[in-house]
């Protein structure tokens, strides 16, 4: 639906949702932008062809910035602990080009999506069967798989509209970007 006349909000919200759709979270105040964006039971976000598209959920008004901030603290800290499986896999010398190639291209947006998908398909065919005992390599292997979904980079967006960022939500905003980590506004 379009936005209030003169207010250029959904375009916006198309524009950017072009660009990182793929592999944003957005955490979305309440107000305009959610009467635009999360008009259920339709909704204005879809998914590319392999399925990838922006997840959305609406906050509260007030915390918007932090409840953006709590997502990208959940993704790091699942991506942190699969990392750590993956170098654990690459010096059992599991999928070791495909782990290292990850470990050095994960954090960069141009690569991250081929490097997750390369790594996500050696590890498929990793030979890591478990006979008398559980392994560790089967264990790492298995995590790493079950939470695929945390392994791209991540582009994490709060949306809300002025009385959000200007007026009831500005401290949590201005408290969100001073942490100096990779999260994104729109205002």
């Amino acid at each position: 639906p379009p936005a209030c006349a003169g207010c250029g909000e959904t375009a916006y919200i198309k524009l950017v949702t072009q660009l990182f759709g793929d592999r944003m979270y957005i955490a979305n105040a309440s107000g305009c932008t959610a009467a635009h964006g999360g008009s259920l039971p339709s909704t204005p976000y879809c998914t590319d062809d392999r399925g990838f598209g922006p997840p959305w959920e609406q906050s509260l008004f007030e915390d918007n910035a932090e409840f953006a901030f709590g997502f990208l603290n959940a993704h790091n800290t699942v991506n942190s602990e699969l990392v750590d499986a993956i170098q654990s896999l690459k010096d059992a010398g599991v999928a070791v080009e495909a782990c290292q190639a990850y470990l050095a291209g994960k954090d960069d947006a141009d690569v991250s999506r081929k490097v997750t998908d390369d790594l996500l398909a050696a590890l498929e065919k990793a030979d890591v069967k478990a006979e008398d005992k559980v392994s560790v390599d089967k264990v790492s292997v298995d995590f790493v798989l079950q939470n695929k979904e945390f392994l791209s980079k991540k582009s994490v967006w709060a949306f809300g509209g002025d009385g959000w960022a200007y007026d009831i939500g500005f401290g949590g905003l201005d408290h969100v970007l001073a942490s100096g980590l990779d999260i994104n506004m729109l205002v």
